[in-house]
């Protein structure tokens, strides 16, 4: 898994595996995720790039607003969805004083971050 922060270059990477425990030392400590969200304009550019026909846009439109409407807002599906500002500082506060690589707290003080796909 790789995360890159919205407000800055900082980057944080580790195994799925790892963010799994993270998430899960932060649901211990009574973290309540809010979802993350999906950029529609990221989503479009992901799927179809910048190269797409005129006559093609309305279609590929459709199909990622139907992507962009049933995301369900999970951490896991490397997506470049984001963790928003309000999440990620309650996510730092479950994890503070936990045993969670220090780097990665450290990266969550860059507020809202990006899971890269």
């Amino acid at each position: 898994m790789k995360f890159r922060s919205i407000s800055g270059n900082a980057v944080y990477e580790c195994t799925l595996q790892e963010w799994e425990h993270i998430l899960e030392v932060a649901r211990d400590n009574d973290w309540e995720p809010m979802g993350t969200v999906i950029e529609f304009e990221n989503e479009f550019e992901n799927i179809y790039g910048t190269s797409i026909l005129y006559c093609s846009t309305i279609f590929a439109t459709l199909q990622v607003m139907n992507s962009y409407h049933g995301w369900d807002g999970n951490y896991t599906e490397a997506r470049d969805q984001i963790v928003l500002d309000a999440d990620t500082g309650e996510l730092m506060y479950a994890l503070d004083g936990s045993n969670i690589d220090p780097a990665f707290l450290i990266f969550l003080e860059n507020g809202s971050f990006r899971i890269l796909a």
